[in-house]
């Protein structure tokens, strides 16, 4: 990411934090086990940025020499070139290998990287209905957007407050530092991709660096400053290893890498550290220099090898991509970065350049937009197969509730018969829209009804908090309470995706917090249906059946195999099995339906797309499990 400076200006320590900081982040892109916290190295990009850029405007606007015009030269100088060409070459690569919507939101998000609101962007698109995040090449250019919409508030800031109140320059970046701290803690709980995305989520860390650049120097000790340093590197390090995604995060939990490498920059503010010098190591000099073009393309390169070698990516080709990425940073670094660099802000046009720059690409971007991602690249079935990943429920937006969000147990969707009672509830997190959709379509035809009662990455479970969905434990305990009540409620079926959350929570806890779930609905009466789990394909199963009919190749004999499937679920179904024996429940299973001998494919016999994304059946799917189950004759 970007930072302020000629290469050979910046101290070693920067340097060396901003090698780890890229490092740490492709590693973790790459090889997510490898380095679980390896997704903080943005974090300490953000403090380093915010550390020297509040050093910049400082010194400027102290000796009376700031201009908010030489400013933004300077920006552009840096960031645009690099970003420009990486922008325009995505675009070509996506004309080669994306379907006609993929192709169309890589555009979308190129005019949002283009004008730095790219954040903004994600923050709205994140979802079910797009790609998978691993599959959407220009995700990280977030954090860019996040930087410059710094650089455009903050110099405003800066020089209205030296101007009017110098005194408190320092007391009012610490209270907004505080107060951007305080409102990303409270986001993660209320909007979780909120919290990741937006900028007055993220701003403390830029912040902190502001505090490290500015707070009075007072170690005058080499004894205290080789300790800061040392404590910063634990902290940093600690942090790599310990922290995950399913962590709160950034809030609170963002203060350790943050931290960390606020210490080295500040112990080092006044002069080398002695304990600071294993960051002036050749390798990490290196990555250091080339780290903005290297985050810049890392991530392109990654998500068009999985787009192109879906589903499985080879452990060879992920470290081929790494050197790949590599090697496209350093010609980037010698041909873009530094030929733009020695470029002389007062000689040289850089904000038309710029501005032509952002035009280029935009009208790129617009050309393909407008195009509807150029779908006369494929045949009719391969766009046929590519629209599957519309096949969804078209009530998902009006019925399932998304990112936590509540919604009173009377205002939940029914679905059929507008005019019957709904007798049926169909309770479960994500997997069970569709199926909730196919089955009211079924009943509307007997003159009859269901309530849906979904919601993303909340099971129906009890007393367990999920990951990133912190109010999920309270909103079931009211639903349940709502439907023991309820006396047209006559019988619950019940669908967890129980793949995705046993990496992240304790199995046994997980089947007895179900299990406690059913007991209670029994125990009111209702009839019970159990679904065994439906197999995740772990695969964009749009996008491979489109790209095998482009080159007719049969995508019926491409899926998951069969055992994996059985294998990932024989837990949580072995728990079902007794549950259902105890409990006199019915169960039904999915993978017969799904499935064949060998594999659970991503398409039917009649070539019709099962899911709409790498999990979630698509509509087409749902249907074979209403009818295989007989669920509109069980009620």
């Amino acid at each position: 990411m970007s930072t302020e400076g000629k290469h050979h200006r910046l101290r070693t320590d920067i340097q060396g934090l901003r090698a780890l900081a890229v490092g740490s982040v492709v590693l973790f892109h790459t090889f997510p086990h490898a380095l679980p916290g390896g997704f903080v190295g943005v974090d300490i990009f953000f403090v380093i940025s915010g550390f020297l850029i509040t050093g910049i405007l400082y010194r400027d606007m102290s000796l009376g020499r700031f201009s908010f015009a030489d400013f933004y030269r300077k920006r552009v100088r840096r960031i645009f070139p690099a970003l420009m060409v990486v922008l325009l070459a995505t675009l070509a690569v996506g004309v080669v290998l994306l379907s006609p919507a993929g192709l169309v939101e890589v555009a979308q998000n190129t005019l949002s990287s283009v004008f730095f609101v790219s954040n903004v962007n994600f923050y709205f698109s994140s979802g079910y209905f797009d790609q998978a995040a691993t599959l959407r090449p220009l995700l990280h250019t977030w954090s860019l957007s996040v930087e410059e919409q710094f650089y455009i508030v903050f110099p405003l800031f800066m020089f209205l407050v030296m101007r009017f109140l110098p005194g408190a320059l320092i007391w009012l970046l610490a209270i907004t530092f505080a107060l951007s701290l305080g409102l990303s803690e409270w986001a993660i709980t209320k909007s979780p991709l909120g919290a990741y995305f937006l900028s007055p989520f993220r701003a403390f860390e830029l912040l902190l660096g502001s505090l490290c650049a500015l707070l009075p120097f007072r170690l005058r000790s080499m004894t205290a400053r080789n300790l800061l340093v040392v404590c910063g590197l634990v902290l940093i390090i600690g942090s790599f290893a310990l922290l995950q995604e399913t962590h709160r995060f950034p809030g609170l939990m963002a203060l350790w890498p943050t931290l960390g490498a606020g210490l080295i920059l500040y112990a080092g503010r006044e002069g080398p550290v002695p304990a600071a010098r294993v960051l002036d190591l050749g390798p990490l000099r290196f990555i250091g220099d080339i780290s903005y073009s290297l985050y810049l393309w890392h991530w392109p390169v990654l998500a068009y090898l999985r787009i192109w070698q879906q589903p499985e990516v080879g452990v060879g080709l992920y470290l081929a991509s790494m050197a790949v990425s590599v090697l496209l940073a350093i010609a980037s670094y010698h041909l873009v970065e530094r030929r733009f660099m020695t470029l002389d802000p007062g000689r040289v046009p850089l904000l038309r350049m710029g501005a032509g720059g952002m035009a280029i690409v935009s009208l790129a971007a617009l050309l393909i937009w407008n195009a509807g991602g150029m779908p006369q690249r494929f045949s009719p079935p391969a766009l046929e197969a590519f629209a599957a990943a519309e096949a969804y429920s078209p009530v998902r937006s009006r019925c399932h509730r998304d990112a936590g969000q509540q919604l009173p147990y009377e205002k939940t969707c029914v679905l059929g018969d507008d005019s019957a009672r709904p007798d049926l509830l169909v309770w479960g997190d994500s997997h069970g829209a569709e199926l909730a959709f196919s089955l009211g379509q079924s009943l509307a035809e007997q003159g009859q009804s269901l309530r849906v009662l979904t919601a993303s990455a909340c099971p129906p479970v009890l007393d367990i908090e999920m990951p990133g969905r912190r109010n999920c434990a309270t909103i079931n305990a009211q639903m349940l309470e709502k439907v023991v009540q309820d006396p047209d409620i006559g019988s619950v079926i019940l669908l967890v995706n129980a793949e995705h959350y046993l990496t992240s929570l304790p199995f046994e806890r997980m089947v007895a917090s179900y299990e406690a779930l059913v007991t209670r609905l029994v125990g009111a009466g209702k009839r019970v249906v159990l679904v065994k789990q439906i197999p995740n394909i772990n695969m964009d199963a749009p996008s491979i059946a489109g790209y095998a009919f482009a080159s007719n190749v049969p995508p019926g004999q491409i899926g998951r195999d069969v055992q994996e499937v059985l294998s990932a679920s024989a837990a949580w179904n072995g728990a079902l099995d007794r549950i259902a024996a105890e409990q006199g429940v019915d169960l039904l299973d999915p993978v017969p339906l799904l499935c064949k001998e060998q594999i659970c494919p991503i398409v039917n016999d009649d070539d019709k797309v099962l899911y709409f994304n790498m999990s979630h059946i698509s509509t087409t799917g749902a249907r074979i499990l209403v009818n295989g189950f007989n669920l509109n004759q069980m009620f």
